[in-house]
């Protein structure tokens, strides 16, 4: 059976590479196969073309996309050589597929950190300044999420919706995060297969299968979801008595065993707050946003945390810090928790444990809440293009990132994240189900998205909980009037008779 098991992934892998190793191997420039309404990929899917012309021509030119430090930054879309290694292999051969359609070399230039700085604002900084001074040393930037959208109301980013060859109603383009961030027909940054961190970095709950047949022997977990039972109160009943005193001190401890450690952080209560179903900010008719967070469902679900946190025996609470997401995640791997809430990634700390896990939705806030939502963290990378590139070179940047979308769609989404991920490691279809129900319930907001920009509204349920306290209607009242100021500000500029 398990050799079944192998022969099968290793042939989807070979199915998955072998089209674009043939491509790369030939001089001629691709051409585009027939498509018909039957012609479907190599994961069965309905194969979509791309709109961008065959016999577009660079001569060669570099495209250089400026990227965060980090090795999965720079991996996005700065991978040199093959080193065997399913990701890194089917991102160079997306870019050497990308660079041969379109006659062009793409190359990576990473931002380097000053000593001594926060790098998100660093990165903001280098970028402002070279923008301002007339640079053009970058036609593509990859920006931190959070805080890189403070680029696009300084007028420093380019209105995407004007850029030859972009398709935005492709399937390689999240179409959530478009219909939430194009206002009055403008995006200024966008998320898509291209920057694969935004799937990457997308929370799910993982579960030790181990721990948690001792521990809850007649729960079927998958049955749970199914049934759509999987809510924060079922949560709370679940992990209450999940609780050993490993220490001997007597007393709830770091040292103790816990259904689940969970920081007062933006893991896990970014994705807990999305899967709640809570929107920051909505649309009116005239598809401007206006903030509707305060709400019943809004105070309901603080409640709810609360009590899940602080008065849950089954429940170690951390602070508002990365060592305590850290702290969380290695109790995980120890087998010193039953559940952790976190980003698809952790796989990577997991990949040498000799338990098997599972993974679940994040739990949603009611039953009568009828799906799944989870989010992706906001440090994941979104791509725009500066003010400053010049318009003779936006068609080549166009053509260039459209096509490395349709290309890691095809290739790159379903190679690592279906075949490695599903099979490697989640080992079984139920999982793989699960995986699949996680991804399709990812949401975007605007309030979320440029909640830096908005009196950092989005992290008040943070910092509420990290003090351990129950106020957050007056906390948001403190807060709403010059988040209020700050939206008005930023529609002004959406609003702006101006065609940047």
């Amino acid at each position: 059976m398990k050799i079944k098991k192998v022969l099968i992934f290793l042939f989807v892998i070979l199915l998955a590479v072998s089209p674009l190793l043939v491509s790369c191997q030939n001089n001629t420039k691709p051409k585009k196969a027939q498509t018909s309404i039957e012609r479907t990929d190599e994961y069965g899917r309905p194969y979509i073309e791309d709109n961008v012309p065959d016999d577009l021509d660079f001569g060669g030119e570099t495209v250089t996309i400026l990227v965060r430090e980090g090795e999965l930054y720079k991996k996005e879309f700065g991978v040199e050589e093959t080193d065997g290694s399913i990701l890194n292999d089917s991102l160079y051969l997306r870019n050497s597929r990308v660079e041969e359609a379109l006659n062009i070399k793409i190359k990576t230039l990473v931002q380097t950190t000053d000593a001594g700085t926060y790098a998100p604002f660093n990165f903001n900084e280098k970028v402002r300044t070279a923008i301002l001074g007339g640079t053009n040393d970058f036609d593509v930037i990859s920006i931190y999420g959070y805080y890189g959208v403070a680029l696009a109301n300084e007028g420093l980013l380019k209105n995407l919706v004007n850029i030859p060859y972009l398709d935005f109603s492709k399937p390689w383009w999240n179409q959530d995060f478009i219909n939430e961030m194009n206002i009055n027909n403008k995006l200024y940054f966008v998320i898509g297969d291209a920057s694969f961190s935004s799937i990457y970095y997308t929370f799910a709950t993982f579960y030790n299968k181990d721990l948690a047949k001792k521990w809850y022997p007649e729960v079927d977990f998958y049955k749970v979801v199914d049934d759509g039972d999987w809510t924060l109160d079922y949560f709370h009943q679940l992990v209450k008595n999940t609780y050993e005193d490993k220490d001997g001190s007597g007393d709830k401890s770091e040292g103790d065993f816990f259904g689940i450690g969970m920081a007062t952080a933006s893991t896990p209560l970014d994705p807990l707050f999305a899967a709640a179903n809570i929107p920051i900010t909505s649309k009116n008719n005239e598809g401007l946003p206006y903030f509707t967070f305060m709400s019943e469902r809004t105070i309901q679900f603080f409640d709810k945390m609360y009590e899940l946190l602080f008065n849950n025996q089954g429940v170690l609470p951390g602070k508002y810090t990365g060592e305590s997401i850290q702290k969380m995640q290695q109790k995980f791997k120890n087998q010193e928790t039953i559940f952790n809430i976190d980003k698809l990634d952790i796989v990577n700390l997991l990949a040498d444990v000799d338990f098997e896990y599972g993974l679940l939705p994040i739990p949603k806030l009611d039953k009568d809440q009828e799906d799944y939502y989870t989010c992706c963290s906001d440090s994941c990378s979104m791509l725009c293009i500066p003010i400053t590139e010049p318009s003779d070179r936006l068609p080549m940047v166009g053509a260039m990132l459209e096509l490395l979308a349709a290309e890691s769609y095809r290739t790159v989404t379903p190679a690592y994240f279906e075949v490695i991920m599903k099979y490697r490691y989640l080992r079984t279809n139920e999982d793989a189900r699960m995986y699949d129900k996680v991804l399709e319930g990812v949401t975007y907001n605007f309030g979320v998205v440029y909640s830096y920009c908005l009196n950092d509204i989005q992290h008040i349920v943070r910092d509420i909980l990290d003090q351990r306290s129950k106020d957050f209607v007056s906390t948001y009242e403190r807060t709403i009037d010059k988040a209020e100021y700050n939206l008005e500000q930023l529609l002004e500029f959406y609003m702006e008779d101006n065609d940047t």
